[in-house]
């Protein structure tokens, strides 16, 4: 399964140009105060006369768009679809009774495994008198507006627990080398630059810097690319270039999982995604590619020793990189390698992190007057000469890592266990 989600990253991989968006738009938190009588009631949109033929719900007291959705297309979780046939509702977050609603017809639902959070609306709205705390509006007095005038809030509060309607859950397996983090939170190089065909266009909440779980999103696919409701994908974002820190040649371009996304609603060019895991920001022009579940090897004691471990005649590389701004890694740390399928490891396999090295360390006093006794000699520029010729030491023992997932010549890793950090550059060794 591994190999098939990296396998999908590069039959993806093709140019694209490049993406930006920007928006004046910023959602206000409070409710609008410019409302005016539209017929025979008040409300600050501009609604529209229905066209014949449109199956229209007028807006009572006490309604929201989430139990609407609920109601009328069984799943609280689209009603972005509602809102999408109803734009006059320049604000999402407010509607108001008198309002006619256009109410889609039947759609393909997400999977079952999402389930909407345990909430209960704010006690601030259907308050039927006293001041509104937003509006300051006295509903006690005649104004002119009445309470059937006040919006409604667009979604319950959210679950006190934090967790967004669409989490994944995951179990933890504890004969697993990886946990979910490692997996979802890692990420792999390409030998090239690449853009998916697939990327996320808008955002919900578009005044947001990034966006995370729970989030809604837009996809630039839909019904006519094959995109079905209950579709995940992974949010992916190509960040540097990375180059071999012992040779200096190009090894390719780091790209990193940041979320997994599902299908709400699709509509024909388009999709309406949530943000259901997710462990780093995710912003528009983000790359989506297909999801495909990740599985963990299992660990297993390899035995390894610190001292006296020798050349065992295996494939031999380097750890070429380390992931963003680190310096150096230990137990429980992504790495990633210069060896691959094409070098015939595999996902599973154990490789030892170890040093060759030759010595250039400075004696101390004990040290220099042990050379001076060596060559029966006192003179200093001889003593230079000596503690400069370099000698071997024995394999210097790092750690050990396992193969998590892998390319054509490239692997992500997980330190397993290290004696000391670990650098870009140190030498692996596939272990038997």
């Amino acid at each position: 399964m591994m190999k098939a989600s990296l396998g999908v990253a590069l039959a993806l991989a093709l140019p694209m140009a490049a993406f930006a968006t920007t928006t004046d738009a910023v959602t206000p938190t409070t409710p609008p105060t410019n409302l005016k009588k539209v017929g025979d009631h008040w409300t600050p949109w501009d609604p529209p006369v229905p066209t014949a033929g449109a199956q229209v719900y007028v807006i009572v007291k006490g309604d929201n768009l989430w139990d609407l959705a609920q109601r009328d297309l069984n799943d609280p979780y689209l009603w972005p679809q509602i809102w999408d046939l109803n734009r006059y509702v320049l604000d999402s977050h407010w509607i108001y009774p008198g309002d006619p609603l256009i109410i889609p017809g039947p759609v393909t639902v997400i999977a079952e495994e999402t389930m909407p959070p345990d909430v209960e609306p704010s006690e601030e709205f259907g308050t039927d008198t006293g001041t509104d705390t937003d509006t300051g509006i006295d509903t006690a007095t005649d104004t002119g507006f009445d309470d059937e005038a006040r919006g409604m809030a667009l979604m319950p509060q959210p679950d006190p627990s934090g967790r967004p309607g669409g989490r994944m859950e995951y179990k933890r397996d504890p004969d697993a080398a990886a946990d979910h983090s490692d997996l979802m939170c890692s990420g792999y190089i390409l030998p090239k630059q690449w853009r998916s065909e697939m990327f996320i266009y808008a955002a919900e909440e578009e005044h947001k810097d990034a966006q995370a779980a729970g989030d809604v999103l837009y996809m630039n696919k839909g019904l006519e690319d094959g995109v079905k409701a209950g579709d995940k994908f992974y949010v992916v974002h190509q960040e540097e270039k990375v180059k071999h820190p012992v040779t200096g040649k190009k090894v390719g371009y780091y790209v990193r999982k940041m979320a997994v996304a599902q299908v709400m609603v699709v509509q024909a060019n388009t999709a309406t995604i949530e943000i259901v895991d997710g462990c780093g920001d995710v912003h528009v022009g983000y790359d989506l590619i297909a999801y495909s579940e990740l599985t963990s090897p299992k660990r297993r004691d390899t035995g390894l020793e610190r001292y006296g471990v020798e050349d065992n005649g295996n494939v031999t590389g380097h750890v070429v990189y380390l992931g963003a701004e680190k310096q150096a890694v230990g137990e429980g740390d992504i790495v990633y390698l210069d060896l691959g399928q094409a070098d015939g490891v595999d996902v599973g396999d154990y490789l030892m992190v170890y040093r060759d090295e030759v010595t250039y360390q400075k004696p101390n006093e004990a040290g220099l007057a042990r050379i001076r006794w060596k060559h029966k000699s006192s003179i200093a520029a001889l003593d230079v000469r000596k503690l400069h010729r370099g000698e071997e030491i024995p394999r210097k023992m790092i750690g050990e890592v396992i193969i998590l997932a892998m390319n054509d010549d490239t692997a992500t890793a997980k330190v397993m266990y290290s004696w000391r950090e670990i650098y870009s550059g140190d030498q692996i060794q596939l272990l038997d």
